[in-house]
């Protein structure tokens, strides 16, 4: 890890990164906390322009500490330390397991082995081994860098109240990969697997405009699960090409669905084309 733009009173901090990263915002904003005595403080990335780039691309430098009212970093500290490298931004939930905010260790090893424990006994859901970790019982803080900077713990706060009656689409909604790693809290409600192909394909055929849209958007999270190339489901295709065989020509849902489905999978197209 960057060396901490922050002191801590260790003589060999060992740091490790509270919950997860921001990466929405391209600005790697995080919580950080020493495992040996538990300071925690929060973090961006410092970051350099690559000296003629066409795309104007930059590289990461360094960290800078952000301000964060002592009421915030209260909060925020309370949520599970991300086990492993905290320079590692994981893509898959699967591949994500935590310690408690209160667990603290004299050196490298004794965390190490602590953490390839948690790994060893963790839940089969990403929901529940956050729960497990510990998560903080009191609502996020109103303040706008929690709910701004910060936002994906407040997000992942609200995804783990949701009530077991919960739509699917409001499930989907929240599971957007774009938002992980608050959105693996809603994801890990989904079904899996071919299960999950067939209900994002009831609603890509739906009637209903909305439900057909959640069913589209939920595309992003199908593709994110596969390898390789992205083909779209059988059964989605049907779905699309019997609900596109009764909607007008002219009518521009008609339009959006199918430029959609074929941005996933231009192949798919010709299924419904005859």
């Amino acid at each position: 890890m960057w060396p901490s733009p922050f002191g801590c009173a260790c003589d060999a901090a060992i740091w490790r990164t509270v919950f997860g990263t921001e990466q929405l915002q391209g600005a790697g904003q995080r919580v950080v906390a020493c495992m040996r005595c538990g300071r925690t403080g929060a973090v961006v990335s410092k970051t350099s322009a690559i000296e003629g780039d066409p795309h104007d691309a930059v590289r990461v430098v360094g960290l800078e500490a952000l301000t964060v009212a002592p009421s915030d970093l209260a909060w925020l500290g309370a949520w599970p330390r991300l086990v492993g490298d905290p320079e590692r931004f994981e893509a898959r939930s699967e591949d994500v397991f935590f310690l408690p905010a209160s667990a603290r260790f004299e050196s490298e090893l004794d965390l190490e082995r602590a953490e390839g424990g948690a790994r060893d006994a963790a839940a089969k859901r990403f929901d529940e081994r956050l729960r497990a970790a510990g998560v903080p019982l009191e609502a996020p803080p109103a303040s706008p860098l929690v709910r701004e900077r910060f936002w994906f713990f407040a997000e992942a706060w609200e995804s783990l109240r949701l009530p077991a009656e919960t739509s699917i689409e409001a499930l989907l909604e929240r599971a957007d990969p774009l938002r992980r790693p608050a959105s693996w809290v809603a994801e890990a409600r989904l079904p899996t697997g071919d299960r999950l192909a067939h209900v994002i394909a009831a609603l890509i055929g739906d009637p209903d405009v909305k439900r057909r849209r959640a069913g589209l958007s939920a595309l992003n999270m199908l593709k994110a699960r596969s390898a390789g190339t992205f083909t779209l489901p059988d059964a989605i295709v049907d779905a699309a090409t019997s609900r596109i065989a009764q909607l007008d020509p002219a009518d521009d849902s008609r339009r959006y669905l199918i430029a959609v489905l074929g941005a996933f999978d231009a192949l798919a197209a010709a299924r419904w084309a005859r």
